[in-house]
């Protein structure tokens, strides 16, 4: 049974912890102004968009043809799937950052970077293949270093 849906769905709020006898909500006594949650989000966050599938289905093939909209483009998916303009272009940008995440590829100037110790924003293990590009890239930059005159 599938029910038709004209604009976003949202996710009900979540209902704040019972407090303590020691009058917090969270127990976290590091947070100041009292709002629970992870890293200190506040209670009062708006609740994460629900896309419907007819919404996420026009989403995804409009990054299939093209991974970056103009403002025009925008616009319009906005008028027709009902949903404001951030909420287009934060799911754009969220869609290009999972995909960039998940083809594994580094960004050439980054790989550079790692092999001089500047870089050092990876959270997860260099895999095998990755320590000898870096070690690789490392002895050709002392190569270029010692070979150069002045």
């Amino acid at each position: 049974m599938s029910l038709l849906r004209l604009g976003p769905r949202t996710r009900k709020p979540k209902k704040p912890a019972a407090s303590s006898a020691a009058g917090s909500s969270s127990g976290d006594k590091s947070d100041p102004d009292g709002a629970s949650g992870c890293a200190g989000v506040p209670e009062d966050k708006r609740p994460r968009t629900a896309f419907s599938g007819t919404q996420l289905a026009r989403l995804k093939h409009e990054f299939n043809e093209n991974r970056y909209l103009t403002e025009k483009r925008r616009q319009q998916l906005s008028g027709e799937l009902g949903l404001n303009e951030a909420q287009i272009k934060i799911w754009f940008q969220n869609k290009r950052a999972k995909l960039k995440k998940s083809s594994g590829t580094k960004n050439p100037l980054a790989l550079q970077l790692m092999a001089q110790g500047l870089y050092n924003h990876s959270t997860v293990p260099l895999t095998r293949e990755e320590e000898e590009l870096q070690e690789l890239q490392e002895a050709a930059a002392a190569a270029a270093a010692a070979s150069d005159p002045s």
